[in-house]
């Protein structure tokens, strides 16, 4: 009792290890079972409980079950009832988006700093008129061709948008750059 007076993080950091501990060695047990009875059940059953693994993978490991849901089991099969691979990456990248949100808004409690969003806009459109262009470009039969063409038209494309923008004030940057490269005593 003492100790969790003191530090209320130390003294409850055993106890819930020991219970993630228990929860992960009944959800292996729970993918050992579905695994061991899966060629004796019939697809209705095996969904239901594929369905049932999952949700107490969740509970285990909330932020890794929808990686494990995508995960195949020894036959092949994918161990989800929902959208696959595609789905588990999708959810994923989501995940890690909501996480940098979350960690920004409690990091600007303790380290306010100015976020440049007017350059992170523009360089957003910028972007997006280079992802349109390179959208837009007419298919190509060989596929080294059609990578250089998209990779040049995308690099083009969005260093005129981002000097068009002015992005982070590079237009001064490219100033600089050349009255640093001029000669000694060459006039402007």
């Amino acid at each position: 009792m003492e100790l969790l007076q003191r530090s209320p993080a130390e003294g409850l950091a055993r106890p819930r290890a020991h219970a993630i501990e228990l929860a992960r060695a009944e959800v292996t047990a729970a993918l050992q079972k579905l695994h061991d009875d899966s060629p004796n059940l019939d697809p209705g059953v095996l969904k239901q409980r594929r369905s049932q693994v999952l949700l107490q993978l969740k509970r285990v490991a909330p932020g890794r079950a929808t990686a494990f849901a995508a995960v195949e089991d020894i036959r092949g099969d994918i161990c989800t009832d929902g959208p696959g691979i595609a789905g588990a990456a999708g959810a994923t990248v989501i995940a890690y988006f909501i996480a940098l949100l979350v960690c920004a808004g409690l990091g600007r409690r303790h380290l306010p700093l100015p976020l440049p969003w007017n350059d992170w806009v523009r360089a957003a459109a910028a972007t997006g008129i280079m992802a349109a262009a390179v959208y837009a470009l007419p298919a190509i039969n060989s596929a080294w061709l059609m990578l250089v063409a998209q990779a040049m038209t995308g690099a083009i494309v969005y260093v005129a948008s981002a000097l068009a923008l002015n992005i982070a004030d590079c237009r001064s940057w490219l100033a600089d750059a050349r009255a640093l490269m001029k000669p000694a005593g060459a006039q402007s």
